[in-house]
């Protein structure tokens, strides 16, 4: 059974009581981070792509439940299936490559829609994927904090919009999958070689 404590508070929360140690540049700069299987070049918008066309019957019903929820609650924040999706780090960006294939880019966004929420949303990926895995009895309440804004204790924040414009392209050669498990994230994202010169080179342009 998953701890409800597990949940703790919202994005802004965790951004204040993150520790220098565990800071990573893209908090300072603003960084957005994005995965495509499209191939695009930089001053390229991207638009929602209808993922949902392509998933498996429990991962659509509980895209539905989302939307439902949305939908009554927060009409003014977007819908998933019609949004664009923005990783805030560089290490989750990476992982999600690595785990369905494509191309890597930062991204720019209308922050000041982000920074409302009318007509975008910030939440945590890993409480839609929790969704997988816990009692359906339970999905409302998870729902509930997805859209409230609220978070695991190590989140994958992702950022909900209309459109993004490509700033740089990371990754210019399509990746394959690679990764199978999450439980292989830390070591692998630790020790990967192409990761750390990744990372050296967004720290590098960009303090």
């Amino acid at each position: 059974m998953v701890n409800m404590a597990n949940i703790i508070h919202t994005y802004e929360d965790m951004i204040k009581e993150q520790d220098e140690k565990s800071k990573e540049v893209n908090f300072y700069c603003q960084l957005f981070f994005h995965v495509a299987s499209e191939k695009y070049n930089i001053g390229d918008t991207i638009t929602p792509n209808n993922y949902q066309s392509s998933l498996k019957p429990q991962q659509k019903k509980i895209e539905e439940a989302l939307e439902e929820y949305r939908k009554e609650k927060y009409p003014n924040k977007p819908s998933r299936d019609q949004a664009t999706f923005a990783f805030k780090q560089l290490s989750d960006a990476y992982y999600f490559l690595k785990q369905h294939g494509g191309y890597l880019y930062i991204v720019s966004l209308d922050t000041k829609k982000l920074a409302t929420q009318e007509g975008a949303h910030i939440g945590d990926m890993g409480i839609v994927e929790l969704l997988m895995r816990v009692p359906e009895s339970s999905h409302q309440a998870w729902i509930a904090k997805y859209w409230e804004g609220e978070i695991l204790y190590k989140p994958t924040i992702e950022c909900l919009i209309d459109q993004l414009v490509v700033k740089e392209v990371l990754i210019d050669v399509k990746q394959e999958p690679v990764y199978t498990s999450i439980c292989m994230y830390k070591t692998l994202i630790e020790f990967d070689k192409e990761y750390r010169q990744l990372l050296n080179k967004v720290y590098n342009k960009n303090i």
